[in-house]
Formats: C-alpha cells, sequence, structure tokens
C-alpha cells in the first residue's frame, strides 16, 4: 500500500515540476519535448530504484498532473508529443506481441 501511495504522491509532485518548468518555455519545441519525455523515464527509474514506490503508478500520476495543465505545452508540440506517443506505443505493442 505503501508503494502504490508513494508512487502517486511521486509522480504528483514531479508533475507539478514540470509543469512549472513547462509554464516558463513557450514555443521551444526541443525544450518542451525533452522535458517532457525525460521526465518519464527519471520519474519512473527514480521511482523505482531511489525512493522504493511504484513508478508506474508516479508515470501515470505524472501524465495526468501535465495534462491537467495542458495549457503549459505549446500547441505545435502538443501535437508532436501525440504523434511521437501514438507511434512508440504502437511499436513497442506489435514488439511485444509474438506473431
Amino acid at each position: 500500500m505503501q508503494v502504490a501511495i508513494g508512487g502517486i504522491a511521486w509522480g504528483a509532485v514531479m508533475g507539478k515540476v514540470a509543469t512549472v518548468w513547462l509554464s516558463h518555455i513557450f514555443n521551444d519545441a526541443l525544450v518542451e519535448i525533452t522535458i517532457t519525455l525525460s521526465m518519464t523515464y527519471v520519474v519512473f527509474y527514480l521511482g523505482e530504484s531511489v525512493f522504493g514506490v511504484s513508478g508506474v503508478l508516479a508515470v501515470v500520476m505524472l501524465g495526468l498532473v501535465v495534462n491537467s495543465n495542458k495549457v503549459t505545452i505549446s500547441p505545435e508540440v502538443e501535437v508532436f508529443l501525440h504523434r511521437y506517443n501514438c507511434t512508440f506505443s504502437s511499436f513497442h505493442l506489435f514488439k511485444a506481441v509474438p506473431v
């Protein structure tokens, strides 16, 4: 239970950190994409290996917090991230399923 609650709390805190960073940047696609993608890996890794909390729940909470403050991401970057996530998800889904 502590692992789950810790993961949710860790993800919420890091989601707020990400939204603060993103709110200081506008229309700089490279920086916004770097922050958005790297935060998911950092939150998962630190949550699992350093803090001993659920990295999966932390990343889900990070996504929910960033999504609730969607205005911090530029519209052009949002389109790119959507395309990237769809492609990335499809690739891993078909790679994981044996044919």
